[in-house]
């Protein structure tokens, strides 16, 4: 279907900048630069406004009745009540800018800053356990690192391609899938950016970044992307 002809409906709820939209427990949430808010038909109903939010990422419990929220500031926990959402307060000491986050497996919670390197964030009893990976637990460098969740692995978009987490060895490590695609391109921080993924009969295609960046960078596609992560989107 051709969505160009499809009637204009669109009604603006609020101006300003909105960073991140998450639909979580079939409720759509906005991270914007006044707060944190849930998207109802025709308005923004407030959640918190004491700082800027980015982005939304659900605790694995079935059924969770908790959502970590990045921040300007840090994290935030935020519970599930019969009145919609409850303000649990900031996780931890952490403090740095929370716009890249996911949550793996164990419920450890993983940000990335692209200047400082990525955190690993425990929870336990209500106290926080934080550590910073960099180019000493195998990254490549400090910078530009991007963090993502792809078939249940912790995989980090860099300077010189994916790299995954290793439990065991508790360190990154250059990922032996996507090596095969990207090699030691840069991804997202570097020359390259995936901005759209394949289903079954189409190929996975990325941006290549011209220098100076343009708008009208050509898409390149990669047309031997094993079938198995067909559902890989990093953008």
């Amino acid at each position: 279907k051709d969505l160009s002809y499809a009637p204009d409906n669109f009604q603006l709820l609020a101006e300003g900048q909105t960073w991140g939209l998450s639909v979580l427990n079939n409720m759509l949430l906005a991270g914007r630069h006044d707060g944190f808010f849930r998207v109802t038909k025709d308005s923004l109903a407030t959640v918190t406004k004491t700082t800027g939010y980015w982005t939304f990422s659900q605790v694995r419990n079935e059924p969770s009745s908790l959502v970590v929220a990045g921040n300007y500031q840090g994290l935030g926990l935020f519970e599930w009540s019969g009145n919609g959402l409850s303000e649990r307060g900031p996780i931890g000491n952490f403090s740095e800018s929370a716009r890249f986050v996911v949550i793996d497996n164990d419920n450890v919670i993983w940000v990335s800053h692209p200047y400082r390197g990525v955190y690993k964030i425990e929870v336990s009893d209500g106290a926080a356990a934080v550590r910073l990976y960099t180019d000493d637990k195998g990254l490549p460098s400090a910078l530009n690192n991007h963090v993502y969740k792809v078939r249940n692995k912790v995989l980090i978009a860099t300077e010189k391609g994916i790299f995954e987490y290793n439990k065991q060895a508790d360190r990154f490590q250059p990922s032996a899938l996507f090596r095969d695609i990207f090699g030691e391109q840069g991804v997202f921080g570097g020359n390259n950016r995936i901005r759209s993924y394949s289903h079954e009969s189409r190929p996975v295609r990325y941006m290549r970044q011209r220098h100076p960046p343009v708008y009208s960078a050509p898409l390149v596609e990669i047309r031997n992307l094993p079938a198995k992560i067909i559902d890989l989107a990093i953008y």
